[in-house]
């Protein structure tokens, strides 16, 4: 049998008898190999030696044996070794057994992991705390010392006599955070405040107060918000404000066409671009319009940036207006919007760098994932939240640190309500739902009503079934999405009127806007998160 091709990079052919004369070799080689093992085990027996050397002296190879000259001719292939099997459970104790250096899956005891507490920052596990009972009167506004004549004015004109309780907080401190000197610039604060608390006017008074002795007109407050409908109600709270002062507002809604807008941001005179305006309310995405399409548009004066339903806004990914905002003000001042990296500390740091704006967030439903709130580059906020019966939850708030440290939970007030709400339970069938609601509304003589529903489908199937149900009795209509804007804001002005008695609307309707003289509002469907329905029930505020 032909065991090696030996000739493989020789032309010669070798011949019979070398062929045996190389096999011959080959086996007394093993036969030495195996009387050498055997005397090695022996050994072992008589005088046994570590362990470790014992493994050293089988895996170490043995030395080859001195070949005859006449053999030094002989290829290098020659010369290789042949593995050996040997039997080694002959005459041989059993080793004792080591444990692997690795985890073997499935000889583990596993156990219950435990869950994982999640720590609150300390700003959000020390708010101030704010009353949201409207019912307590607080001081006259012709009182308060720290508001302009004309503040005053206007706000009387709006109809207000006293400042509901978390203005009456709210405004006072961002007025003095304001006073500070320059080095000292004013914390970040965040608002979670009840649907009809007023946070309109907690952000409003205060940017109307300090910009009143501005010289010239550059957008210095720029106000964010999720949809235009929302847009358009805070812009009428400011354009009343600013009567009678220099202070000049402006909507970026759609409500008018990009051109008109762009006209009334800036105008062109003597080659430069001239800011209009002192005030900007818009949504996120027509924000980025114009941060791309309008020439002589800036932000490098911005002193505030307020972001209203400020949960919403954030998850306003789509447009990623945040992203297009910075990169804007990084372009036009070589200066972060959100915070840029601490430099060294000296003069000119604290002193000549320009200030960021203050940022100020409001929700009823403010988020706490750390997450989203650190995209905003929030500097040392401060949180302002609205309860019911402060002193009680002050209470457990204080009993719940001093026995143990801040566990995983909510913020106190994260999920504000008003204290005059009255909430109610109605059980049905599925298949009578729509009959239970009319019902509803005929045994309870309601006239003036919101109805949510989950779905546009689902609100347009509704509002049919009714509109057939009460025929001439009760004017009903649907609000959606899928209406066209002239045809929702129709729907709305109608309905303030008295001209419209019941909405089956969506959740778009749900956040922040203002209806006078609600007799009650309906979740004919279940809403799907805890947020949703803060916003529901709101509008009764």
């Amino acid at each position: 049998m032909e065991l090696f091709a030996v000739n493989r990079y020789d032309e010669t052919k070798l011949t019979k008898n070398d062929e045996e004369a190389q096999e011959e070799l080959i086996l007394q080689r093993l036969q030495r190999s195996f009387q050498e093992k055997a005397e090695r085990r022996k050994q072992r027996k008589k005088s046994p030696e570590p362990q470790e050397e014992e493994v050293q002296q089988v895996v170490a190879p043995a030395e080859p044996e001195p070949e005859e000259p006449a053999q030094e001719s002989e290829s290098e292939e020659d010369e290789q070794v042949e593995p050996v099997v040997e039997d080694e459970s002959k005459g041989e104790e059993p080793a004792a057994q080591v444990e692997p250096d690795f985890l073997v899956l499935g000889d583990a005891y596993f156990k219950k992991l435990k869950q994982v507490e999640e720590i609150l920052p300390p700003w959000l596990s020390h708010p101030t705390v704010i009353d949201s009972d409207l019912s307590k009167k607080g001081k006259s506004i012709k009182k308060l010392g720290y508001l302009d004549d004309q503040v005053k004015a206007n706000l009387k004109k709006l109809g207000f006599k006293r400042l509901f309780p978390v203005q009456e907080t709210v405004i006072p401190w961002i007025l003095d955070a304001h006073q500070k000197p320059t080095p000292f610039w004013p914390r970040d604060v965040c608002i979670s405040s009840p649907t009809g608390s007023g946070k309109t006017l907690a952000f409003a008074v205060p940017v109307v107060q300090l910009l009143l002795n501005r010289i010239a007109p550059a957008i210095r407050a720029l106000v964010i918000l999720p949809v235009k409908e929302l847009a358009e109600q805070v812009f009428g709270v400011f354009e009343k404000l600013c009567e009678g002062t220099k202070i000049r507002p402006l909507l970026l809604s759609r409500k008018q066409t990009f051109s008109v807008e762009q006209s009334k941001l800036v105008a062109r005179f003597n080659g430069e671009y001239i800011p209009k305006v002192d005030i900007v309310v818009t949504t996120a995405g027509r924000l980025v319009e114009h941060l791309h399409s309008t020439t002589g548009f800036t932000l490098k004066h911005l002193r505030f940036l307020i972001i209203d339903e400020a949960d919403r806004v954030m998850d306003q990914i789509q447009n990623d207006w945040l992203y297009h905002l910075n990169k804007h003000v990084k372009q036009e001042s070589d200066e972060y919007l959100l915070g840029r990296a601490a430099g060294q500390l000296s003069q000119s740091e604290l002193f000549d760098k320009p200030r960021q704006p203050h940022k100020l967030l409001f929700s009823a439903t403010l988020s706490q994932d750390p997450e989203k709130l650190n995209t905003f580059k929030l500097f040392h906020p401060k949180l302002f939240t609205a309860v019911s019966d402060p002193a009680k939850r002050l209470a457990a708030l204080v009993r719940h640190h001093q026995q143990a440290e801040e566990k995983r939970g909510k913020f106190i007030g994260q999920y504000a309500t008003p204290v005059e709400l009255r909430e109610l339970v109605c059980m049905t069938q599925f298949k009578i739902k729509p009959l239970t609601l009319f019902a509803l509304i005929k045994e309870n003589g309601y006239k003036r009503f919101l109805c949510f529903t989950n779905s546009i489908d689902g609100s347009h199937r509704l509002s049919f079934v009714l509109q057939k149900m009460f025929g001439t009795e009760l004017v009903i209509e649907e609000w959606s999405s899928s209406l066209s804007p002239q045809a929702r804001k129709s729907v709305l002005s109608r309905f303030a009127l008295g001209k419209v008695n019941g909405i089956i609307c969506t959740d778009a309707l749900a956040r922040g806007i203002d209806i006078d003289d609600i007799d009650v509002v309906i979740s004919y469907d279940m809403p799907r998160h805890i947020n949703t329905y803060i916003h529901r029930i709101g509008r009764t505020g």
